[in-house]
C-alpha cells in the first residue's frame, strides 16, 4: 500500500564540478512546493440522499454506528452520531477522531483541526491525534504548525511510516530539502505515493543523495509514466551516479513525452561531454538555447567547445 531547497550556482572551478552545479542548479528550482491538493489525502465526500438525523440511526453504541456510517459514505448521518457521542462522552478518543474525520470528508479542515487541537491537551501521549492534528492543519494551509505536531507524534512512534509520509509533505512545503530526506530515506520507495516518491527524489538530489534519488525517482516513474519531470530528475540522478547509459534513457523518455524540453538537452550535453563528444556536446547546448536555457549558465561551457582546439 502507498502512503502518502537549497541554491548552487556553476561553478568556476573543473569543468566536472561545474557541471555538477549545472546539473544540481536545475534540480533545486524544481523543488518547488507541492500544490495543497497533493498532502495527506482526504476521505471524499460521498452524496448524502437527504439530511439524516442521529437519532434515527440503528442502534448500537456511538462509536459502532458512527463507523457504520462512514463505511457506507454517509458522512453527515456519521458527523451527526459522532457529534451526539461527543457531547455525552467527550473524553472518548475515537469519538473525537470520528467527529473530525466526518468534518474533513465534508470539506470542513479548519472545524476538524479546531476539535483536535482541543483534544491534544486531555490526549498528550497519543500520536494518532497528533498525526491527525497535524493533517487536518495541513489541509488548513499551515504547513510550520503542521509539521510540530508531526514532529510530536514521531517523538512517541518514530517509525510510523504514515506519519512519516505525512511530515515530510509538510516539509516539502516547506522546501525543507534535508529534513524531506530524513523522514523517508528508510522507507521503502514501493510504500510511497508517486507524486511523495517524486518530492523525495528531487529532495535528494538537492541534498547530494542521489542513489536514493534514484531509487525513489524509479518508482515514480513506474507508477507515472507520464510524468516528463520526473524523468528528467531520474536522468540527473542518473548523470551524478555515473551511469550515462541509463541517464540517456531516461533523457530518451522525457523527450519523447516533451520534445521541447530544453532542460533535457542541457543534461544530453552534459553527458555527450564527460565523454568526449564535444560536437554533441556543443549542438546539445545549442539546441537548448535555442529552446530557451538559461545563456549564462552555459556560457562557460560554450566558450570552452567553441574554442580551437589546443587553445
Amino acid at each position: 500500500m502507498r502512503l502518502g531547497s537549497g541554491h548552487f550556482s556553476p561553478a568556476a572551478v573543473h569543468p566536472a564540478f561545474a557541471l555538477r552545479a549545472l546539473l544540481l542548479a536545475g534540480a533545486a528550482a524544481l523543488l518547488a512546493p507541492a500544490p495543497a491538493a497533493a498532502a495527506p489525502t482526504q476521505v471524499a465526500t460521498a452524496p448524502v440522499p437527504a439530511p439524516v438525523q442521529a437519532a434515527s440511526a440503528p442502534g448500537g453504541d456511538d462509536l459502532t454506528r458512527g463507523l457504520a456510517a462512514e463505511s457506507q459514505g454517509l458522512w453527515e448521518q456519521a458527523r451527526l452520531i459522532y457529534e451526539s457521542g461527543v457531547q455525552r462522552n467527550p473524553d472518548d478518543l475515537e469519538l473525537v477522531l470520528g467527529l473530525a474525520r466526518a468534518h474533513q470528508a465534508e470539506g470542513r479542515p479548519w472545524d476538524a483541526a479546531t476539535l483536535l487541537e482541543s483534544a491534544v491537551p486531555l490526549h498528550p501521549r497519543s500520536a494518532r491525534l497528533l498525526c491527525a492534528t497535524g493533517d487536518a492543519i495541513l489541509a488548513n494551509g499551515s504547513a510550520s504548525l503542521a509539521a510540530e505536531y508531526y514532529d510530536r507524534a514521531l517523538a512517541l512512534s518514530p517509525a510510523d511510516e504514515a506519519t512519516r509520509c505525512s511530515a515530510a509533505w509538510a516539509c516539502v512545503l516547506l522546501k525543507r530539502s534535508e529534513r524531506v530526506v530524513e523522514l523517508l530515506a528508510d522507507v521503502p520507495p514501493a510504500h510511497l505515493s508517486a507524486p511523495l516518491a517524486r518530492a523525495l527524489g528531487r529532495a535528494a538530489l538537492v541534498a547530494g543523495r542521489a542513489e536514493l534519488a534514484a531509487a525513489a525517482l524509479m518508482s515514480c516513474v513506474a507508477a507515472t509514466p507520464a510524468d516528463a519531470d520526473a524523468w528528467l530528475d531520474l536522468a540527473r540522478a542518473r548523470f551524478l551516479l555515473g551511469e550515462d547509459g541509463a541517464a540517456l534513457e531516461a533523457l530518451k523518455s522525457a523527450l519523447a513525452l516533451q520534445p521541447d524540453s530544453a532542460t533535457a538537452y542541457v543534461i544530453v550535453g552534459h553527458v555527450r561531454l564527460r565523454n568526449g563528444q564535444r560536437e554533441l556536446a556543443l549542438a546539445s547546448y545549442e539546441e537548448a538555447l535555442r529552446l530557451g536555457a538559461d545563456a549564462a549558465s552555459l556560457a562557460p561551457l560554450l566558450a570552452r567547445l567553441r574554442a580551437p582546439k589546443g587553445a
